[in-house]
């Protein structure tokens, strides 16, 4: 066999492999082959089409008490779902299904043009023109790859996603049946594996949800060139009389490539996963084959993987070295501690399992005292791969000589275990290497492949070697073995009318809203602009009261013509203004500002949803929704000749869109000059992003959240105007240490107006924050890092158009200690930008300045 095909170099003999289950009897013919792929695929689309509640059969209930089941023969049929509404329509699947609408339409997710608009077109050549994913990059392209295929068949956008979240089910089966072949099972076994490894938990539970990450079915293919190496057969390399040859350009290394790209374009994740478990396998394997040639063939595939890794974040890498590095994305080591992996909850029952006994057991673990309970909770592997797991780890605590499988699998298995469970090897990794992949319960998917695959081999040859009447119970035993599983993987919701109610509930929801932004993309005029409001940066923000995270991007779902301001990346342009104008002018609820700045920006109308704001006083006795108030002080500012035209939502008023085009039209001709001098002036605001080197720990909130700082830190400061502008630039810098902290500011374009000379701005000061004024050096608390220390200061700038680049340097007491990985040093407490001669006047008092 492969596996046994080599010596050792010390001259010992290798390991006398047993055969392989599907050694044991006659190769099946190709037919017999493709019978049970597809009847595999098949069976797998069907449980999932019927498990989600796709397709099932009314008047029949499973119950969780006798008798278990109901049947009411006078209601009994078929009943369907509507496909053109998607499965999940809340949380992430908002953030996923715009960048499936951008691509299917335009051909690109990067960058989405009726996303994140900043206003007026007359804004363009300084803000982006919509929603660019540069600083958040997403690189399924394979996945969307898909999607676009699909969308050459079935012209609706929610059929298409619905399909390819479905089509995950069979084509998982499909690549781990294809596999566990590979690996020498018997089709039966295969079949089998396949099946259990397409409706894991984390299948489901994922969902549309975590849409690529449910789409999985490139993982087992990805772990192949991995095997290869186990068993002897190098990618890469050729056997040619009996001597190895370096070969790149067979087709084998051409499939390799393929691969490659393959797993580096189907998620971040996975890709990482692969790159890890190649590693860690090629360590085992140069142990135990003492070959050079592991050493290369591991380093090729590693390489292929991140070096397609790299080109498909070749979008984000071009951007971000024009425009700046945003730290939107970045992750932290201690993620890795909330999000690694849980030995309980893998081997644990499901949540919501078809016995109420063991439903009740993990419901006795989900307790709400118990620590890191988040989404390691969809890491379940299953009754029968957790029989696996406790084999492979039994195996690595208690190691001897032994060959394939269980050699390399025990190793990987309690590797995989080690890296990814809570303060494993992953956090060292996060801590110390690359901190970006954080969810380490996701590993569990890599995992329940190889736990699948422990136990399916020895039962495998275990009937297969049966003889007499005891061998025609093969069949029989691995159908039963189906059932149980998916009886055991799958929750109770699914097969029953919950599962449907719970599509039948999300349709409702997306089908109101189809009406409600229907209504509004009639009345506004093609490429009208709607700022959206309250203010929720993008991406990833806490909920908003009972506000959802992405709820605001269903305007750009559901219309073709109209732009919308939510989608600004956090941190750039266009969501500074927003941000300016939601937290610095809004926080007195003056209406009257509020629609003025929307108006001049070039925005038509204003879409509220008053889900995301809370109760306010509105005299002694009365409160009132913030936003029902916003929008009832809005539309009372209206003359009767130039009135606010007010759109309700048709099945929930707490959501409106207010039409000001009219009334703008009114204030133009009441005020020309005037007005023009407004618009102007607030179209110029000046744009101050904090990018490269500062962190905010915080949500952003209508306090002013302090903005820290690590050693060397970039902020940009943008003039949209094409002239050039002197501004008086305030900054309250602060420590919250002792010691002396030694500062530099300097930008390479802009100028310092220094005692009426202009000269390179580029200034040195010292922050030393003084004693305390008791008699010890300590505080009270028994703490020297609690006080606070801030000084303000104050320069006149001179910026020429465009975005000019201010450099942060600092340097800490040689005994500072950092309270982050980072070395963050100092804090941005308040800022205040304002240009000189123009009205208003400088407010010369900073306990008046708010990040204006």
């Amino acid at each position: 066999s492969a596996e046994a095909a080599e010596t050792p170099v010390n001259g010992t003999p290798a390991l006398i492999e047993a055969p392989a289950p599907a050694d044991l009897e006659a190769p099946p013919s190709r037919r017999v082959r493709l019978a049970w792929y597809v009847g595999i695929a098949w069976l797998a689309s069907l449980l999932a089409v019927v498990g989600h509640g796709v397709v099932w059969l009314d008047g029949f209930k499973f119950l969780p008490y006798s008798p278990f089941v109901h049947v009411d023969f006078e209601h009994l049929g078929f009943r369907t779902c509507e496909l053109s509404a998607p499965f999940l329509y809340d949380d992430d699947a908002l953030l996923i299904l715009p960048m499936v609408k951008s691509f299917i339409e335009t051909g690109t997710h990067w960058h989405t043009e009726r996303m994140g608009s900043p206003g007026a077109a007359e804004l363009s050549p300084w803000y982006p023109t919509g929603l660019e994913l540069y600083d958040f990059p997403v690189i399924d392209h394979l996945h969307f790859a898909i999607l676009w295929l699909l969308s050459q068949l079935f012209s609706n956008l929610y059929v298409v996603y619905n399909l390819y979240y479905l089509l995950t089910y069979p084509l998982t089966a499909f690549s781990a049946m294809a596999v566990m072949r590979y690996l020498r099972l018997t089709l039966p076994a295969a079949a089998l594996g396949g099946l259990l490894y397409a409706f894991l938990p984390y299948h489901y539970m994922r969902g549309e949800g975590h849409y690529f990450l449910a789409a999985y079915w490139l993982v087992p293919v990805s772990l192949v060139p991995l095997f290869q190496i186990f068993r002897g057969d190098y990618p890469f390399f050729r056997r040619e009389s009996g001597v190895w040859r370096f070969r790149p350009f067979t087709w084998s290394a051409l499939g390799q490539i393929a691969l490659g790209a393959a797993t580096a374009s189907a998620g971040a994740y996975y890709a990482f996963f692969a790159c890890v478990t190649y590693g860690a396998g090629g360590c085992y394997a140069l142990w135990v084959k003492r070959n050079w040639r592991v050493v290369a063939s591991t380093g090729l595939v590693t390489g292929l993987v991140l070096a397609f890794g790299v080109i498909n974040h070749l979008p984000m890498y071009l951007y971000q070295a024009k425009a700046g590095k945003n730290p939107v994305a970045d992750r932290m080591p201690l993620e890795a501690e909330s999000f690694g992996m849980k030995l309980p909850q893998l081997v644990l029952p499901i949540n919501e399992h078809n016995l109420t006994v063991l439903n009740q057991l993990k419901a006795r673990y989900n307790t709400v005292m118990r620590p890191a309970q988040n989404e390691n909770m969809n890491s379940s592997l299953g009754a029968i791969a957790s029989i696996g797991l406790a084999i492979l780890l039994t195996m690595f605590l208690f190691p001897s000589k032994r060959g394939w499988p269980y050699g390399p699998l025990s190793f990987l298995a309690g590797f995989i275990v080690l890296f990814a469970i809570i303060g494993g090897l992953g956090s060292l990794f996060n801590f110390f290497v690359f901190a970006q992949v954080r969810c380490y319960n996701r590993f569990s998917v890599v995992l329940a492949f190889l736990c699948l695959f422990a136990v399916l081999w020895p039962l495998d040859r275990f009937l297969l070697t049966r003889t007499g009447r005891a061998r025609h119970w093969r069949y029989p035993a691995f159908a039963l073995l189906a059932a149980l599983g998916i009886f055991d993987q799958t929750p109770f919701s699914w097969f029953s009318e919950r599962g449907a109610a719970q599509l039948q509930k999300q349709a409702a929801y997306f089908r109101a809203d189809e009406e409600f932004f229907a209504e509004v993309e009639s009345i506004m005029p093609a490429g009208a602009r709607i700022f959206c409001l309250p203010y929720i940066p993008f991406p990833e923000y806490p909920a908003l009261n009972k506000m959802r995270t992405y709820d605001h991007s269903r305007g750009f779902l559901h219309t073709r013509t109209l732009h919308w301001s939510y989608g600004a990346m956090k941190n750039r342009d266009a969501d500074a203004w927003a941000r300016h104008l939601a937290f610095d002018r809004f926080i007195d609820r003056n209406a009257e500002e509020t629609l003025a700045w929307i108006m001049y920006r070039g925005y038509d109308g204003i879409f509220i949803d008053a889900r995301g704001y809370d109760f306010v006083k509105v005299s002694s006795n009365d409160v009132m929704n913030g936003g029902h108030l916003l929008s009832r002080n809005i539309q009372r500012l209206a003359p009767p000749n130039a009135p606010i035209r007010s759109i309700a939502h048709p099945s929930d008023p707490d959501q409106v869109l207010l039409d000001i085009r009219a009334y703008r039209e009114w204030r133009r001709q009441q005020d020309p000059v005037g007005y023009a001098r407004e618009e102007q002036r607030i179209r110029e605001w000046p744009a101050l992003t904090w990018l490269k080197g500062f962190i905010t720990y915080n949500p952003i909130s209508e306090n002013a959240t302090p903005i820290w700082g690590r050693g060397r830190a970039s902020a940009v400061l943008m003039n949209p105007s094409n002239r050039t502008r002197t501004f008086d630039f305030h900054i309250a810098l602060g420590v919250d240490s002792d010691g002396e902290f030694r500062f530099r500011i300097d930008s390479p374009n802009i100028e310092w107006l220094k005692d009426g000379q202009k000269q390179p701005w580029s200034v040195s000061f010292t922050l030393d924050r003084p004693p305390p004024p008791s008699l010890g050096l300590r505080s009270s608390e028994g703490r020297d890092n609690d006080r606070l220390h801030i000084e303000w200061r104050s320069y006149r700038i001179v910026v020429p158009p465009g975005r000019h680049t201010i450099h942060f340097r600092c340097e800490a007491p040689f005994l500072y200690m950092p309270h982050d990985h980072r070395p963050v040093y100092y804090f941005v407490r308040d800022y205040a930008i304002e240009e000189v001669g123009v009205d208003p006047p400088v407010d010369r008092d900073p306990s008046n300045w708010r990040r204006r």
